[in-house]
């Protein structure tokens, strides 16, 4: 046997490739293999992410609809000026717009729809990611209407009390009215305590403020008090009228009213001649035509038993003013009727009979009803006696509301022959008040006794 030399390398052992190959391969098959559990594992959790979102996105959109449907016939049905503040109104208008417009088609296809299994990752995940978008921008849109809607609500329930605080504020005004005027005029003083109790508890209410009482709950019980206040009033009227031996729902009654005065010279001597005929009658002021020369007439009116009314300040078109400035136009008449020793009668006559919701409103307010007419005597055309005489007599039936002027001479001539006219026709003159069997109502429009427009409408109705 040869023995190797020192130093000389010996033959190396290979070892075998195919081990090797196993390895490699099984390393390649696991990584590939775990390359597709980690892509269905992702797929998998997209998919379920996608249809979480979209399913939110599905419920934020059926929310926002309901709530869309639900003030369609509540906040959305209310106008501007049903509340205190119409610009709740038009941003409630705004919300439901941009609601409408967040809606769009978000939300409204189903989870199987938005997200398909087959559908690429990317795109489970872009789908997700819009439609979580979607459902906060839904979900943000649906607060918001939610609190444009309760702005309305508490808009309408605010402007609900005000007005109901306003008229019954109105009728205790005319109930005042009635009440101071009534003194003398009938022994039952029951209903003049009750009237006066009732006057109370309606001033108690109109100063009543919402919080422990509910807005809407408040408006009711002014309401009721409106009723119950109307009903006083109507009880003291219907003595008054009994004391006073005049119905006009049994008598054929016709009202004589006067515009334009006081006067210094026809205003006098017209009253002269009715206090000879033994007619009262219905007088309309100017407020600026109450003078110290021309005051005496109305201090003698409430002497006699004549009613005296407002008829504005300087004579404008009420209907072409302001709020505001149709109510100084009434303030200051009342105030100076009232200093010159009348009764504030609450009777109010716009000049050229012209008026609008707006100087509706104003009287109502301060507790006037508009009395217009229904036979006009042309005596401010004609100014002749005899033409004014026969205009009038040609004219008038039972309940008719007769205009005149005072400060016309030939007015004055007519009045004899117009009342002996008159009564010969077996008509009883009356003042306005007595014509409509007490206190008008604040904001009624009345043409004659039959004739009327009740407050807050425009149709003229027969009673």
């Amino acid at each position: 046997m040869d023995i190797a030399i020192l130093g000389q390398d010996s033959p190396r052992r290979h070892l075998p490739r195919w081990p090797w190959i196993i390895l490699l391969v099984i390393v390649l098959f696991a990584s590939i293999f775990g390359v597709l559990i980690w892509k269905r594992t992702e797929h998998n959790s997209a998919l379920r992410d996608c249809r979480d979102a979209v399913g939110t996105s599905v419920r934020a959109r059926a929310r926002l609809r309901k709530t869309l449907d639900s003030i369609a016939s509540t906040s959305a049905s209310v106008t501007s000026k049903q509340v205190s503040d119409g610009k709740v109104v038009d941003d409630l208008r705004t919300e439901v717009a941009a609601a409408s417009s967040v809606m769009g088609s978000n939300g409204k296809k189903s989870v199987d729809e938005q997200c398909p299994v087959e559908s690429s990752t990317a795109s489970l995940k872009s789908s997700a990611v819009s439609a979580a978008k979607s459902s906060r921008a839904m979900t943000q849109q649906e607060k918001r209407v939610r609190a444009a809607s309760a702005a309305v609500i508490a808009g309408r329930d605010a402007k609900t009390l005000v007005d109901a605080q306003g008229s019954l504020s109105a009728l205790v005004t005319a109930a005042t009215t009635l009440l101071d005027s009534a003194e003398g005029q009938t022994a039952e003083t029951e209903y003049r305590d009750e009237l006066s109790t009732r006057i109370t508890a309606a001033q108690d209410l109109v100063r009543t403020k919402a919080g422990d009482v509910s807005a809407n709950d408040l408006a009711e019980r002014c309401r009721d008090g409106v009723t119950s206040l109307q009903a006083a009033m109507d009880d003291l009227s219907a003595a008054i009228t009994q004391q006073s031996g005049i119905d006009c729902d049994v008598l054929k009654c016709v009202a004589l009213t006067f515009d334009d005065g006081p006067s210094a010279d026809n205003d006098v001597k017209l009253r002269d001649e009715l206090e000879k005929l033994k007619v009262k009658a219905t007088f309309f002021m100017i407020g600026r035509n109450v003078t110290s020369t021309t005051s005496a007439n109305i201090s003698r009116d409430t002497q006699l038993g004549n009613i005296d009314g407002n008829h504005s300040w300087d004579h404008p078109q009420l209907s072409t003013l302001s709020r505001s400035a149709i109510g100084s136009e009434l303030s200051r008449t009342d105030a100076v009727i009232t200093a010159a020793g009348g009764r504030r009668s609450g009777l109010l006559r716009p000049p050229y009979g012209a008026w609008n919701d707006d100087v509706r409103e104003v009287a109502a307010q301060q507790g006037d009803a508009i009395i217009l007419w229904n036979v006009d005597s042309e005596d401010w055309k004609s100014r002749d006696a005899k033409a004014t005489t026969e205009k009038v007599l040609g004219s008038v039936s039972a309940g008719s509301i007769v205009l005149l002027h005072s400060i016309h001479a030939s007015t004055v001539q007519a009045i004899p022959d117009i009342v002996s006219g008159l009564r010969s026709k077996g008509y009883a003159l009356v003042t306005v008040p007595q014509l409509l069997g007490g206190a008008p109502k604040p904001g009624w429009v009345y043409y004659s006794q039959h004739d009327m427009i009740h407050r807050g409408s425009t149709q003229q109705v027969d009673n």
